[in-house]
C-alpha cells in the first residue's frame, strides 16, 4: 500500500480540482470547411490552433494534409475566392486573413468589426458579417478596398446600420434613419411612397417578413 505525505496529497487534490474546473472555450464555427471549386482540395479552419489546414482530395477516401498556414486568432469560416486565394475569418482577432495557397502564407489582413463570422463573394465584392454588432462590411474583392456597410436590422427589428447607397436608393431623410426606425416603419414608408410592389394583403405580407427575425433567418 502506497502512503503519501500530507503535502503531496494536498498537491494532488489541488491539481485534480484545477483540472476539473478548466473550461475550454472556443468561438462558434460558421463555415469551417470548404471545397475548392474543382473539388480537389479541402480547406479547414483549425480554430484552436489558429491555422488554415489544406488537404488534397486527389483520392477522396484518403485526404492528405498538404499545409497548415498560421492565420488570425480563432478562425471560424473560410471561403476560396480563386484557386489560390482563400479568405479566413478570425472571430477573436476581428480580422480576415487573405491566404495565398501557393505561397503558403497570409498575404493581406483586413481589420473588420467586432467578432466577424463569415464572408461571401458576389458581384466582385466581399461581404463580411460581424456577429457582435449586427453589421455587414463590404470590400472590393480584388483591391480589398473597404466600400462601407449596407443597411441591416438588429435583433429588435430596428435599423442598426445603413450607408449612403441605401439613402440614395430609397430617398430617405437621414434624420429619419438616425432614429433607427423599425423594419415595419421602413416598409410602411416605402408603401406610402409607392416604392413597393402591390400586395393583395399587405399586412399579412409584412407579418410574414417579420417572422423571419424570430426564425433567425435575417
Amino acid at each position: 500500500m502506497h502512503r503519501f505525505a500530507p503535502s503531496a496529497l494536498v498537491s494532488l487534490l489541488a491539481a485534480s480540482v484545477t483540472a476539473q474546473s478548466f473550461v475550454n472555450y472556443e468561438s462558434p464555427l460558421v463555415q469551417p470547411l470548404r471545397l475548392s471549386a474543382d473539388g480537389l482540395r479541402l480547406y479547414a479552419a483549425h480554430t484552436a490552433d489558429n491555422r488554415l489546414a489544406v488537404y488534397s482530395l486527389a483520392n477522396p477516401n484518403t485526404p492528405v494534409l498538404l499545409d497548415e498556414i498560421p492565420v488570425g486568432l480563432e478562425p471560424v469560416s473560410v471561403n476560396a475566392r480563386t484557386a489560390d486565394e482563400v479568405w479566413v475569418v478570425n472571430h477573436l482577432s476581428d480580422s480576415v486573413s487573405i491566404v495565398s495557397i501557393a505561397q503558403g502564407r497570409v498575404v493581406a489582413t483586413l481589420r473588420v468589426k467586432d467578432e466577424p463570422s463569415d464572408v461571401v463573394f458576389a458581384g466582385g465584392k466581399a461581404f463580411v458579417t460581424a456577429a457582435a454588432s449586427d453589421n455587414v462590411q463590404v470590400f472590393d474583392a480584388v483591391t480589398r478596398t473597404p466600400l462601407g456597410t449596407v443597411a441591416i436590422f438588429g435583433k429588435d427589428q430596428k435599423l442598426a446600420f445603413y450607408n449612403k447607397a441605401f439613402v440614395k436608393l430609397w430617398d430617405f431623410p437621414e434624420s429619419l434613419l438616425e432614429k433607427h426606425p423599425s423594419d415595419g416603419e421602413i416598409l410602411d414608408r416605402l408603401r406610402d411612397a409607392r416604392k413597393l410592389p402591390e400586395q393583395r394583403d399587405y399586412q399579412a405580407w409584412k407579418r410574414s417578413r417579420q417572422t423571419l427575425y424570430a426564425d433567425g433567418h435575417r
